[in-house]
């Protein structure tokens, strides 16, 4: 934010100042009282009820669940029949035998969850996918391994398995419900073993992805509790993303955890590699089957209209009378037997797979890949105009998965995407705010003092000059720096911008001597103290999108709310009022500071119980929902912002030089605030901002949140919460790979 000084317009005293002094007094001394109770109140924090943790537990459980079966159903998991994967008790050396997973010799650790019964050899010798829950619930150990190739399915199995054991725990009564934990589906591809605790990630991701266990109503730190007190489970997908040397790591700090009941899902070859300092104790490793190539004809067969297309019996022929080819080799696994059911809209092209001489599996699924994207983005008979073309897609596309690979990410979030764009898109997004936020109140100010063209001239110098050194400070890279280096470091380049910005539009208008001078004023009454405001509010400030919520005047009185409040109330109260001192005098000054700050003080009291996390009490939400909220809450901020500046700006001013003065300065100061900070905080105005110049590159379509949307809409895009992923990771691997191949 870059809070403007009006001060520079130096007026004389007019009217009974005292008298406006006295009323503005005491109704400054009324509000402060109120003020002051309502921190006292914060001071009494409110008991959790008995059941608090209980009503966690059971509003975590719908959330999961409900963010879990849109998935399931996003990725046709139960419809049309799933795939019949079937997994058996892995003889890789990955863990121990199976009588330390079933507790033998008293080494159990948990009990069977109720109503299930205890797991034995038998039902840990093989299974299908239905067969899961009940190992998992029934295991003595606690600690489930399920491995296998890519594309094997191993998402697939852990959202099914989420999600019985969630139905399970919703069915039993509220005594025995409070025996089972909450399974929870995370990916480890950010978790750093070495520089963070199991425990910690663990509670640092469930108040991430579900910000409702924040709430009062649930008693303090619900999470940690419920981490600490074994009332969440983890599944934790995709080990195989952690870094080489730290799997090993993160074994160990598994295997120490020994409270927490877990099902951890891998790639075979790099678990293999990761439990050569020591593996998981107790644990049952089980790994997912090929599908063989009868049951893979079956089901295709069983997607289809009934009696099938001929090419679709052709296949299914192939499948059952070939099963050692190329191509029945390749559709032995989930993935590759869904990109047939959904890359072949037209049975007729179904030739194309059938009748290439395909010499190894590896030829038939780049064959399958390459299809998703010109599929996805083919028209159809009587279908809906195709906004996009598959080559604009296809390289679109490549650009987010090779940034996304570069960055070690599978989860596309699309407020991250204007960080990928090169060094002066970051440093423009970076300094556009700087330029209504300085020039338009500076303008206003001159314009009165020496006309409009001077008004103009002034303006547009120090906005261009604010929004370049901004840009060239903040748009260099993203890349995080510890808080004190960091908070210096804005504070003294905010200090140096404002200074040189107001030096250069005070200097062409009024001459090199007072521009030095405000120069000078500006720097110490305004850069330094902004940049130390904007530090104090960047520790509390989420780096994803926020949203709103139905204002409580009980979470005003909040410890958080009115430090925030407090904090913004005092810097900003004492920059201002330095600056109108330094111009207009010391009784101004005082004035000044004191309007400012208190109207800072109330105004970010209360927009701090408006703005939270973006996820509600019914889970993550997705995407698009999330970018709409994002939107409405950097309005709501902004507004807030302009009428912190605009009242504190303009009563000033008003008192000093009459009322016209102070609408003027008010408005002026107020609607440049409020461009500058919407644009400034909303993580979704500066994504647009970035999507526009993006386009102009070519690398990204303008609309981009609209193009990720259809993306997703078309399966090559799936959502899992707020971000999207690409439908499968081989596929993201893919499109970065043919994003990077030089052009032929």
């Amino acid at each position: 934010m870059t809070t403007s000084v009006v001060a520079v317009v130096t007026v004389s005293p007019g009217g009974p100042l005292g008298d406006v002094v006295q009323s503005v007094t005491a109704v400054l001394t009324l509000t402060g009282g109120v003020v002051l109770w309502l921190w006292s109140r914060s001071r009494q924090e409110d008991p959790a009820p008995v059941d608090g943790l209980a009503s966690a537990s059971d509003a975590l459980t719908a959330a999961v669940l409900a963010q879990w079966e849109q998935a399931a159903a996003e990725r046709r998991l139960r419809y049309p029949t799933p795939i019949p994967v079937r997994w058996r008790w892995s003889s890789r050396a990955v863990t121990g035998p199976v009588e330390e997973a079933l507790g033998a010799a008293g080494h159990a650790r948990f009990a069977p969850l109720p109503g299930i019964a205890a797991a034995t050899t038998a039902t840990l010798a093989e299974g299908g996918i239905a067969d899961l829950f009940g190992v998992y619930a029934g295991l003595e150990s606690g600690r489930l391994i399920v491995l296998g190739g890519a594309g094997r399915g191993k998402s697939a199995v852990a959202i099914l398995t989420v999600l019985d054991a969630l139905k399970h725990r919703q069915a039993l009564d509220v005594t025995r419900r409070a025996r089972v934990p909450v399974p929870v589906l995370l990916t480890a591809h950010d978790w750093n073993p070495r520089q963070q605790r199991l425990d910690e990630w663990l509670i640092a991701r469930l108040t991430t992805e579900y910000p409702f266990l924040r709430s009062a109503a649930y008693g303090r730190h619900a999470a940690a509790r419920m981490v600490q007190g074994g009332q969440v489970a983890l599944v934790l997908d995709g080990f195989d993303e952690i870094a080489d040397d730290l799997r090993p790591v993160a074994i160990r700090a598994l295997d120490q955890h020994i409270t927490l009941r877990l099902m951890l899902l891998t790639r075979t070859g790099e678990l293999v590699d990761a439990v050569a300092g020591g593996h998981l104790q107790g644990a049952a490793a089980l790994e997912l089957l090929p599908v063989p190539s009868t049951e893979a004809a079956d089901y295709l067969i069983r997607c289809q209209v009934h009696p099938p297309p001929p090419g679709w019996q052709r296949l299914a022929g192939h499948l059952r009378a070939a099963p050692g080819s190329a191509l029945s080799s390749a559709l032995d696994n989930p993935l590759m037997l869904t990109l047939v059911r959904d890359t072949f809209p037209a049975a007729a092209e179904l030739d194309a797979l059938t009748t290439r001489e395909f010499t190894e599996r590896a030829e038939v699924e780049a064959f399958l890949l390459g299809r998703v994207v010109p599929t996805a983005y083919q028209p159809r008979p009587g279908g809906e105009p195709v906004p996009y073309s598959a080559a604009q897609a296809r390289r679109w596309l490549g650009f987010l998965a090779a940034e996304m690979n570069r960055r070690g990410t599978r989860d596309l979030a699309w407020w991250h995407i204007r960080q990928w764009a090169p060094a002066p898109v970051r440093a423009f997004i970076a300094g556009l705010p700087a330029a209504p936020g300085a020039g338009l109140p500076l303008g206003v100010a001159y314009g009165m003092m020496f006309g409009p063209k001077s008004g103009l001239v002034a303006g547009t110098v120090c906005g261009v000059a604010n929004a370049v050194g901004v840009g060239l400070a903040m748009g260099r890279g993203v890349r995080p720096r510890p808080a004190l280096a960091g908070g210096l470091a804005g504070a003294l380049a905010s200090a140096l911008t404002a200074g040189i910005a107001f030096a250069l539009a005070v200097g062409t208008t009024s001459g090199i001597a007072d521009g030095i001078g405000i120069g000078l004023v500006a720097a110490l009454g305004l850069g330094l103290p902004s940049g130390i405001a904007a530090t104090l509010t960047e520790a509390r400030r989420r780096t994803g999108p926020r949203r709103l919520r139905p204002l409580r005047w009980k979470a005003i009185a909040t410890r958080g709310s009115m430090t925030v409040g407090l904090a913004f109330g005092v810097v900003l109260g004492l920059a201002d009022g330095l600056a109108f001192g330094l111009t207009a005098g010391l009784p101004t000054g005082l004035l000044a500071g004191a309007v400012i700050g208190l109207a800072a003080m109330l105004l970010f009291g209360v927009f701090n119980s408006l703005v939270q996390g973006f996820a509600d009490a019914a889970g993550p939400m997705d995407p698009v929902t999330c970018w709409r909220r994002d939107r409405r809450s950097g309005l709501v901020e902004g507004l807030a912002y302009g009428l912190i500046a605009g009242v504190g700006f303009g009563l000033p001013s008003g008192i000093v030089g009459g009322a016209q003065a102070g609408w003027l300065l008010g408005i002026g100061t107020g609607l440049g605030e409020a461009l500058a900070v919407t644009i400034a905080v909303s993580q979704s105005w500066s994504a647009t901002v970035a999507f526009v110049l993006l386009g102009r590159t070519g690398v990204f379509p303008h609309q981009g949140i609209r193009f990720l949307d259809d993306a997703h809409r078309r399966g090559v895009l799936r959502t899992v919460g707020s971000v999207y992923q690409f439908r499968h990771a081989r596929l993201q691997d893919q499109l970065a790979r043919d994003s990077t191949r030089p052009a032929e």
